[in-house]
């Protein structure tokens, strides 16, 4: 069975490649001291209880970020054919604002210090990357489903 056969698969490799621009943005701001937390600083919240002190924190929260990513990836996948392929850069677009928004919520309303005290700079970074992630997969998706139509004609 390829690849290209299976549409659960197919939207997690989308959701990962998705995330190589997004992270490639999001640690470029923390860096860079525009942003104040990475999404592996959320994951790391949510893993640990406590931002990362420590390598071993960092890449575990970098890989549950990663699982996060691509399992949503799934998501928009199964999402897509209910609502049809036409302008799904736009769709991407709506998901990723979407969780994004959700995701902030959620902080907010269990009232997560670590990760709900944000300067404006932080939140838009991270609104942000979440574009670039979502417009990442949406591209992502629909490239590795074309290719799996030229490969099954």
């Amino acid at each position: 069975m390829s690849l290209f056969n299976d549409r659960l698969t197919r939207g997690f490799v989308a959701g990962l490649i998705g995330c190589i621009p997004l992270f490639i943005f999001n640690n470029a701001a923390y860096y860079l001291k525009i942003s104040q937390l990475r999404y592996l600083d959320f994951a790391a919240v949510i893993i640990y209880g406590h931002r990362v002190t420590n390598t071993m924190e960092v890449l575990f929260a970098f890989f549950a970020t990663l699982f996060f990513a691509s399992a949503l990836g799934v998501v928009f996948a199964c999402l897509i054919p209910a609502v049809t392929h036409r302008n799904i850069l736009f769709k991407g677009f709506l998901f990723s604002g979407g969780v994004w928004f959700f995701c902030y919520a959620l902080t907010v309303l269990f009232k997560i210090p670590e990760v709900s005290h944000v300067n404006v700079f932080t939140a838009f970074c991270n609104f942000i990357g979440a574009v670039i992630w979502g417009l990442s997969l949406a591209y992502a998706l629909q490239w590795i489903d074309r290719k799996g139509k030229q490969i099954s004609s």
